[in-house]
């Protein structure tokens, strides 16, 4: 047996007991830390919020060396594990177990959503065009040509049955917001590829991307699809409102739901909610991420510079304690100042 097919038994053991076990050992690492926060005098010969390290840290800390180890993947695990211990060694047990349960209760609300989310992908399935053929309803020779005339590029069609006989239908057609297209063509100017994904059939499909200037598309796509194309295409900012959106919110980098229109579970599935529902913002949210990212590698370099000058001097003698804790200080301001003029930066 290898490391890594060692380490994913042990992912299988961690998720022993599931969310039962994993309430009970927030719940019992909440009173430990209520305890220790009040400085409780239970008698022990120990800090009693070493049992929320032991029973909130310790799956943490080897959920993120099964990650490292299996997929070679950097989560907010590592970052937090690597917290944890570093509370630790310097005595702040109380930091440590509260930073342990927090995550731990992040990620108990996270399954929580998943699991409504997959609940309605499952109502979902009653509301595909196979749903009338495995209930016998039959569509008719009658109507058969009919049918096949009456498709019209723009629009879609809501099946109407009563007591298993097909009475008709009703078409609804699909509109795009104003500005759209021009949404869409400051997010080509930015370097993202759009793309349509929607369940509507093709000739609608085709219609709607046309009219916004998107290229590709996909019809027909159901719950699943979407959430495989999120999964096959790396970098993925999925944009929905829709109850069937929400899983792909979910897996995507970036979810951003409607606020106002969007399903609840897409708004809790979604990273980013638009309170106003106005699309017109995604160009700006997103060249502002662009201009955050700079910001952040200059800063991750100006303050390292910095950092190793101030060390260099200061081993040579050349900067006392008083100056050298002087410079540090005044970096820290002027990462905190160029950071800040994020808030009044606006894209050309």
């Amino acid at each position: 047996m290898n490391i890594k097919s060692l380490f994913t038994k042990l992912e299988e053991v961690l998720e022993i007991g599931g969310t039962r076990k994993d309430i009970t050992l927030i719940i019992i690492s909440a009173v430990a830390l209520v305890l220790s926060l009040l400085k409780a005098d239970l008698g022990l010969p120990f800090d009693i919020s070493w049992v929320a390290i032991i029973l909130c840290g310790i799956p943490i800390i080897l959920e993120a060396v099964i990650g490292l180890v299996t997929e070679f993947d950097i989560t907010a695990d590592v970052l937090v594990a690597l917290a944890l211990i570093a509370s630790v060694c310097i005595g702040e047990y109380f930091a440590a177990g509260e930073v342990a349960l927090i995550m731990q209760l992040g990620g108990l609300l996270e399954e929580f959503t998943v699991a409504r989310a997959r609940a309605g992908i499952e109502r979902l399935v009653h509301m595909t065009p196979t749903y009338l053929e495995e209930n016998g309803i039959s569509f008719g020779v009658v109507n058969v040509e009919f049918l096949k005339t009456s498709e019209i590029e723009d629009s879609i069609k809501v099946w109407i049955a009563i007591d298993g006989k097909l009475l008709g239908f009703i078409r609804l057609s699909d509109t795009i917001r104003d500005g759209a297209a021009l949404v869409v063509s400051n997010l080509k100017d930015l370097g993202v590829i759009p793309v349509l994904l929607t369940g509507d059939h093709e000739n609608a499909a085709s219609h709607i991307a046309g009219m916004a200037g998107i290229d590709e598309y996909r019809s027909e796509c159901l719950p699943e699809d979407k959430l495989n194309y999120i999964e096959e295409n790396g970098h993925i900012c999925m944009v929905g409102d829709g109850v069937n959106d929400a899983p792909a919110l979910k897996i995507a980098d970036v979810g951003i739901a409607m606020g106002g229109i969007g399903s609840d579970i897409a708004v809790e599935a979604a990273d980013i909610v638009l309170v106003d529902d106005e699309v017109k913002e995604l160009p700006h949210l997103i060249a502002l991420s662009h201009k955050m990212m700079k910001t952040i590698i200059m800063n991750l370099t100006f303050s390292m510079t910095l950092n190793f000058i101030a060390i260099t001097l200061a081993i040579t003698g050349v900067l006392n304690p008083v100056v050298g804790a002087l410079v540090h200080n005044a970096g820290s301001v002027i990462v905190i100042i160029n950071s800040a003029m994020l808030l009044r930066w606006k894209r050309n």
